[in-house]
């Protein structure tokens, strides 16, 4: 008889057309996508919208969905892919061949192009100069530097003042193509926008911006402050902006005040939307996923809910991202195929998962069996009451496993709480030697992933 086939990683959303948010777990994209639209069609201003969420929150997922939305309004947008794109030198040039590629142009996107390489060529040959200056300077007439000795620093000076000559000399050219670049633009987005039909201006969605090598993120900011700032074209870059001020903090030094940095690039910083929990009884963003993930692998463990109420409730704890929830949920599967023999308790599992992100030496520490209870306890912050809204019985669960796998006879005294729970969890073997077993199995297959 063939057996049931499972999944590791993580579904991929069906998007139909006609309902985008039809799949959608939370519940709540559609409303904040359709706010989204409203905002963007009623602002008369050039936008520039951070869309802000820590990284493996679902921002591409809603993108999608919210592109998918674009289209059946019949809406014209561009999806960039800045890190699919930041092995080249300049996102101007992608940015426009995106722009470039809209069916909409028609004939004019051959004008278009000669103005944005007009653009590009200013863009490239400044850098180009200083590049070929430096890479010159060493040679003179064939002739090495050590040749020339104290003529090296009258050359590198008349190098120097021959450049800023240039320089002032083509500002005018650049500035006369920088400004026929955008009007040319401006007319097309212009043409968008008033069409009787959808009266929407174009939009441009930037994602995977924070995956970007941190030179290029910059440029990407900074070419759409000074190129693309023009009426009628909005851009929505979905990123995580405490990355984005690491990156900055990188560039320019600790010094900086990153975030005011920042804001000088978006009009508005919208935070990605999250469901929370008010009581134990509410659902929130953690507790869906966990579910969906739940029956996504088909993981029906008998032990009530305990394993996934742990993920949802310690994941909202510690703020883990759904991508770390995935990640639990991909090593709780691949834990269930690889586990052949000798006993196993899934809310370990998602016990050891939970303090892999937090502590991983502990981690290591639990598989030569020498953490003691009271350590796993105040790690875990069971003993502060501050694993606020997961219920009690849950948390009781993982306790009282605890207890019975991590003290021995004379610490619990407690005979029949033993007996008890050897019965209730199954246990076949020498409880104390339970989380060090399984902790090792973990840490086999952990390296597999």
């Amino acid at each position: 008889m063939e057996e049931n086939k499972v999944r590791l990683n993580p579904p991929k959303i069906e998007i139909p057309a006609g309902n985008p948010y039809i799949n959608d777990v939370f519940g709540n994209r559609k409303q904040f996508g359709d706010s989204l639209i409203n905002l963007i069609k009623r602002v008369e201003d050039n936008l520039v919208i951070c869309l802000d969420a820590q990284w493996g929150d679902g921002k591409t997922t809603f993108l999608k969905m919210w592109e998918q939305g674009l289209e059946d309004k019949g809406y014209h947008y561009i999806h960039y892919d800045a890190f699919k794109h930041d092995y080249t030198e300049d996102p101007f040039f992608t940015i426009c061949a995106e722009i470039y590629n809209l069916p909409i142009l028609d004939t004019k996107n051959e004008n278009f192009k000669r103005k944005a390489i007009n653009v590009g060529k200013k863009i490239l040959t400044t850098s180009l100069k200083i590049a070929v200056k430096a890479g010159t300077i060493g040679i003179l007439d064939g002739k090495v530097i050590d040749e020339i000795g104290q003529d090296v620093s009258q050359s590198v000076s008349d190098i120097a003042g021959s450049t800023l000559e240039e320089y002032f000399e083509d500002y005018n050219k650049e500035q006369k193509a920088i400004n026929d670049f955008r009007s040319n633009l401006e007319s097309i987005t212009d043409m968008i926008r008033n069409d009787s039909s959808i009266d929407f201006p174009l939009v441009v969605i930037v994602d995977e911006l924070d995956r970007c090598r941190p030179d290029f993120a910059l440029k990407v900011l900074e070419r759409i402050k000074h190129y693309f700032d023009i009426s009628n074209l909005v851009f929505v870059i979905a990123t995580n902006t405490k990355q984005l001020e690491t990156i900055i903090k990188s560039n320019y030094g600790n010094d900086i005040d990153a975030s005011n940095y920042l804001q000088k690039f978006f009009t508005l910083k919208l935070v990605f939307p999250k469901n929370h929990k008010r009581t134990i009884y509410d659902a929130d963003d953690y507790t869906n996923y966990a579910q969906y993930m739940r029956d996504y692998h088909q993981l029906n463990y008998p032990i009530n809910e305990y394993p996934f109420k742990l993920v949802a409730g310690y994941s909202r704890y510690y703020g883990f991202s759904l991508r770390n929830m995935e990640n639990i949920f991909k090593k709780l599967q691949l834990y269930n195929l690889m586990h052949v023999h000798g006993f196993t308790d899934p809310v370990i599992v998602v016990m050891l998962s939970i303090i892999e992100f937090v502590d991983y030496k502990l981690l290591e520490e639990l598989s030569k069996n020498i953490v003691s209870y009271n350590e796993i306890v105040s790690k875990l912050d069971l003993d502060k009451g501050r694993i606020s809204l997961i219920d009690e019985h849950t948390l009781k669960g993982l306790d009282d496993r605890l207890k019975l796998y991590l003290l021995n006879d004379s610490e619990l005294n407690d005979p029949d709480f033993i007996s008890e729970k050897m019965n209730l969890f199954e246990v076949y073997m020498n409880r104390l030697e339970v989380i060090p077993f399984i902790c090792k199995e973990y840490m086999t297959i952990n390296k597999l992933v």
